[in-house]
């Protein structure tokens, strides 16, 4: 960059190889650093010709859109080092100012503005929908140590092709079903994670071990007897563990061939029994996705269930809708009969169009209902309800009636 003073003059001239293809880039002052020490990257997603998105330039801790905006201003790039000379006031021609022409390299009539967006995790999705799945926890031989497992993807492959930082990335798996094995991720299917849950419950009623305080290495141990990989469930165990508990017993993230010799009392784990229902349930729902009779299929899930945990519908509220039809009663007067519906928002796109999935299932919508479904799709300079409301339509028939959100 040029500095001149109000009386100081040099002379401008074109190069002859003028470059009209330099991108000027505007960001924050807080994002210089990471710049500089190269904890910035431009990310695309190269080699898929059946998924399109723009690229996206990721800080450590942030995903941001690429925008080109014209200036009204015309920029000129010359080499800073033309800027050392020294410059004598007075004079019109280049011997006179003491210095030598300026020389420009580049005209740039636009530059990239950047906005803070959600992370695009599609394709953090597809690297676990149908490779690197497991989708048998438990292994032909009934020995957890020959367990085949899927090769799983690396964190560097998975960080090269999904477009997000790496604390979204990272906040992301652990909200999946997926486990790291080895250094590799891998995921657990939903009927392999429903499988594993009924497994632990029957295993801790056998064993005599209270569901808030689960011994990890033991369960582990216990489970490699019936084929599941110990270190599978050292990592499934530490997603079932009720977050933020305060128990300095809790498991850790354990990744690592030796976790047999590890200390038996390495920590014991309180179960969050609102997930367990809800892994339980799951199973339930894969097996028969619609159930005509919400008590029915109740009744079936407690019966699944130890003795003291009592399941109810809230506990599933992302994972199945309750869908409410007429019926013939017994005397032929008409009733409303409640059924539950699978509509689990994993399987559902990450973007708004998601809403044209939600009005397909259901013409209208409670908020405590809709908003499973949706709190993950707000822009970070907007909230769940602007969201909303800007593709539902609000009505309430008597001021005591819930309101409704049906399609704008």
């Amino acid at each position: 960059m040029l500095s001149l003073d109000a009386e100081e003059k040099r002379i401008l001239r074109y190069s002859d190889g003028l470059r009209h293809d330099f991108k000027l880039l505007q960001i924050e002052p807080e994002m210089l650093d990471e710049l500089k020490n190269g904890r910035v990257a431009f990310k695309g997603v190269p080699n898929d010709p059946g998924h399109h998105s723009e690229a996206v330039l990721c800080t450590s801790s942030g995903t941001y859109e690429l925008r080109e905006v014209e200036t009204t201003n015309l920029v000129m790039m010359v080499d800073g080092e033309q800027a050392k000379a020294e410059l004598v006031p007075g004079g019109s021609s280049e011997s006179d100012l003491g210095a030598p022409a300026v020389s420009v390299t580049a005209l740039v009539k636009a530059h990239l503005e950047l906005k803070l967006i959600n992370p695009k995790l599609d394709m953090l999705d597809k690297a676990f929908k149908d490779d690197h799945v497991i989708t048998d926890i438990v292994s032909a031989d009934g020995d957890g140590r020959g367990h085949q497992l899927p090769v799983g993807e690396t964190w560097e492959s998975l960080r090269d092709r999904v477009q997000a930082s790496d604390a979204e990335i990272s906040k992301a798996l652990d909200q999946m079903d997926v486990v790291r094995v080895d250094g590799r991720w891998m995921g657990v299917s939903p009927e392999s994670y429903s499988s594993f849950v009924k497994l632990v419950l029957l295993t801790a009623t056998e064993q005599g071990w209270q569901l808030d305080r689960v011994p990890c290495v033991e369960m582990a141990l216990a489970l490699e007897e019936h084929g599941v990989c110990g270190q599978v469930t050292l990592q499934l165990l530490r997603k079932l563990q009720v977050k933020e508990s305060g128990n300095a017993s809790t498991v850790e993230d354990v990744d690592r061939k030796d976790w047999r010799g590890l200390p038996k009392p390495l920590g014991s784990c309180a179960l969050d029994l609102p997930a367990v229902c809800k892994y339980v349930a799951m199973g339930m729902l894969l097996e028969k996705d619609v159930w005509e009779d919400a008590d029915e299929f109740v009744a079936s899930w407690r019966a699944l269930l130890p003795e003291s945990v009592v399941p109810t519908l809230e506990m599933l509220r992302g994972e199945c809708v309750e869908l409410e039809t007429e019926v013939l009663g017994e005397m032929g007067t008409k009733m409303m009969r409640k059924s539950v519906f699978r509509l689990s928002v994993g399987d559902l796109p990450r973007d708004v169009s998601r809403f044209e999935q939600l009005w397909k299932v259901k013409s209208a919508w409670q908020l405590d209902e809709i908003l499973p479904y949706i709190d993950q799709l707000a822009a970070p300079d907007q909230n769940t309800e602007e969201l909303l409301l800007k593709h539902a339509r609000p009505s309430q028939t008597r001021p005591e009636d819930p309101v409704l959100y049906t399609k704008r």
